[in-house]
């Protein structure tokens, strides 16, 4: 198999959504990383630390937690909808 070969069916694999798992890993693994960063700073988050694994709900308890906007709760909601579109 040459690398180029290999490229086309990696590149044709992102292209029909094969790696999906990958961004549910990462963004798995992102809100357990937000949320000890949040910890290891003082806030208490026992009371969204079992939402890590939904991203949506974790971005939105998290914004109300800390009385910031719905900025990035919004923008990861937009960014579904335009990848299931897609």
């Amino acid at each position: 198999m040459t690398t180029s070969s290999a490229r086309k069916r990696s590149w044709q694999k992102v292209v029909e959504g094969g790696y999906w798992y990958i961004t549910l890993a990462l963004n798995i693994l992102l809100g357990i990383f937000d949320e000890k960063r949040l910890q290891k700073a003082g806030h208490n988050t026992a009371r969204f630390k079992g939402w890590v694994w939904l991203v949506p709900v974790y971005l939105y308890q998290r914004a109300q937690h800390l009385q910031q906007n719905l900025a990035y709760f919004i923008v990861w909601l937009v960014c579904f909808v335009l990848a299931l579109i897609a």
